[in-house]
């Protein structure tokens, strides 16, 4: 099946100023990569909303829609395909951040949107079939800590809190009638070493419950047994891992290749959800000159049924991206 597009076109502004209470950043940013109603025409959709004050020496207060706190940012390879490999962190969430910064150190503390998405029931009792969404009354925590070194290496530590929720208590339209709660939670350490100056290694691995949604390749994070009338609400156990390498071949050319799996644990997984989900990317990217970027990819992805239902996939990818 051949397929192509622009969607990945992206219009972004930024600005810095100086005050006199400090210096303020913004962000504003916005792609084509929406929904699938605009599949075929494409249409606007914002990526990032973000404004930064730093009041203080060392300290910064943020605002907006942006990365999420729970994100690793340098931990993301440089791929063709758009969400890249499976079991990296990858979202953005309307949040509040503090964040204090000082040498090499970096720690940030966030209150977040939770993630809003469709979950299914468990495999017995009247709640069984049917999909709601989250319905968390909590903001999700998060927490994050990098450490740059000189030589450029990167350690990062990544956690999420949060509340998953079902309550169709006085909602006329709610095929759940009654309301349960749980805790969520997440974690992501991750490294990225510099060999040499052509040469950079990328690990990150982690897991957690019901905090899945924010992983590249996920299934539905929750199950839910019991009745319509009394749900009971559980977070789905998962572990993601992923390693990514890049080799500068010249200043034009660059080599990458990155993988990543999603596991399910199988006690929390229905017979008709996702075990385990794994994509692996090699590419060559090359820029001839700072407006223009060329790349060529393969990509192989395996998905696995818990009842023994496997399919994979072979794509092969280009991507040219033109920047002014």
């Amino acid at each position: 099946k051949f397929h192509s597009h622009g969607r990945q076109t992206r219009i972004s502004v930024a600005s810095r100023t100086d005050t006199s209470i400090g210096e303020f950043q913004t962000l504003i940013e916005g792609d084509f990569f929406s929904s699938s109603e605009c599949s075929s025409t494409g249409c606007l959709r914002l990526r990032h909303a973000w404004g930064e004050w730093q009041f203080f020496p060392n300290w910064t207060f943020s605002a907006g829609q942006y990365w999420s706190n729970f994100m690793p940012l340098f931990d993301l390879p440089d791929t063709v395909d758009f969400e890249g490999p499976v079991g990296l962190a990858f979202s953005r969430q309307g949040q509040a951040r503090l964040t204090y910064s000082t040498g090499n150190l970096t720690a940030a503390l966030a209150l977040e949107r939770p993630f809003i998405g469709t979950v299914t029931s468990g495999e017995s009792g009247e709640a069984e079939g049917l999909l709601f969404d989250n319905d968390s009354n909590l903001p999700d925590l998060t927490a994050s800590i990098l450490y740059k070194s000189e030589a450029g290496h990167q350690l990062g530590f990544n956690a999420i809190l949060g509340q998953l929720g079902v309550d169709g208590e006085g909602k006329p339209n709610s095929l759940i009638t009654g309301s349960d709660r749980t805790i969520d939670w997440g974690i992501i350490g991750s490294a990225q070493i510099m060999f040499t100056d052509a040469f950079q290694l990328t690990v990150s691995g982690g897991g957690g419950r019901g905090a899945s949604s924010y992983i590249v390749g996920a299934d539905v994070n929750v199950y839910v047994t019991g009745t319509a009338a009394d749900p009971n609400i559980g977070g789905r156990v998962y572990y993601n891992f992923a390693v990514s390498g890049a080799l500068e071949i010249s200043p034009e050319i660059t080599l990458n290749t990155a993988s990543g799996p999603l596991y399910f644990a199988n006690n929390d997984t229905l017979e008709t959800q996702t075990k385990l989900v794994q994509t692996v990317h090699a590419n060559t990217m090359w820029r001839p000159v700072s407006q223009m970027q060329l790349g060529l990819e393969i990509m192989w992805a395996k998905r696995n049924i818990k009842q023994s239902t496997n399919a994979d996939a072979l794509r092969g990818q280009f991507g040219a991206w033109f920047f002014f």
